[in-house]
């Protein structure tokens, strides 16, 4: 079911929208439909990467590899002795 929406805009935009059904040779309805999913759509993925954005320093790490399996080699011998981790390793 459609809905009537009603917006008021500036002349200069009310001319715009106007000729921009006419270049398109689209009713109006179409275009401003066409519009607001393409403006929906891009702030859906602007979000998207500000998200990823933001949330990717969770994941950066000071640690480099070689320092990561050192620590995990450390612990082991720690916790299990230097016997255990000779003869468990690969």
């Amino acid at each position: 079911m459609d809905k009537v929406i009603s917006a008021r805009v500036s002349e200069p935009i009310a001319y715009l929208f106007d000729s921009l059904a006419e270049r398109l040779r689209k009713p109006k309805e179409k275009v401003l439909e066409e519009a607001i999913k393409f403006y929906s759509e891009s702030v859906d993925e602007a979000e998207g990467v500000e998200f990823i954005r933001r949330s990717s320093g969770i994941w950066k790490r000071d640690e480099t590899p070689e320092d990561d399996s050192k620590s995990y080699s450390h612990s082991r011998r720690h916790e299990f002795g230097d016997s255990y981790f000779h003869t468990h390793t690969h």
